[in-house]
């Protein structure tokens, strides 16, 4: 690869050139990173999906039970009548 800094398009592709193979293996390895990156990344993502549903089927049902437990209390009843 060349050199860092190097902007002259004619030397890279000179320079690309003679290591071609190396240059080839480097991008597979990161098309494979990148390949698995996002795998793990869907399942990370999946796991705090699933998470948050849990939550917010938590937060539904005690807003449910408060909801129907609310005129069980003879102070509240007093009060919201």
């Amino acid at each position: 690869m060349p050199d860092p800094g190097t902007t002259d398009s004619a030397h890279i592709l000179e320079i690309v050139k003679k290591s071609r193979m190396s240059v080839f293996s480097s991008v597979i390895v990161q098309i494979v990173s990148s390949v698995l990156y996002t795998v793990v990344l869907s399942f990370d993502l999946t796991f705090y999906i699933d998470s948050f549903r849990g939550y917010v089927r938590l937060l539904v049902s005690s807003v449910d039970y408060f909801c129907r437990n609310l005129l069980s209390f003879p102070t509240l009843k007093f009060f919201l009548i």
